[in-house]
């Protein structure tokens, strides 16, 4: 909460929602933690410490996988949860929903 409330969100509410709704996608626990947080608001909310390693193993094994990966898993991830409506997941994403189609062929996603 804290490094949130720090966050300027130059996208206003939309941001805010864009950034909670991918976190509660990515973490697997009950509670969100830092590292499922992406790493743009980690950095302005709290500089270079807030990238610190982090004892969660989940943000550790995301660290040391190529961004391509972690992005085709999220994107497939945020789909599974939208039912396959693109629409939705691309505001979930926070991209458009051409973006999303090309990443979706780029990746090969099957629906």
């Amino acid at each position: 909460m804290a490094l949130l409330g720090r966050y300027r969100f130059p996208g206003n509410v939309r941001e805010l929602e864009n950034i909670i709704n991918g976190a509660v996608l990515i973490e697997q626990g009950r509670e969100l933690t830092r590292g499922s947080l992406p790493p743009y608001v980690l950095e302005a909310a709290g500089g270079p410490r807030a990238l610190a390693p982090t004892s969660d193993k989940r943000a550790a094994d995301l660290a040391e996988r190529p961004m391509e990966e972690v992005e085709r898993e999220h994107i497939e991830r945020v789909l599974r949860h939208a039912a396959g409506n693109r629409s939705a997941a691309s505001r979930i994403l926070g991209m458009s929903r051409a973006t999303l189609i090309a990443k979706i062929k780029r990746y090969g996603l099957a629906l």
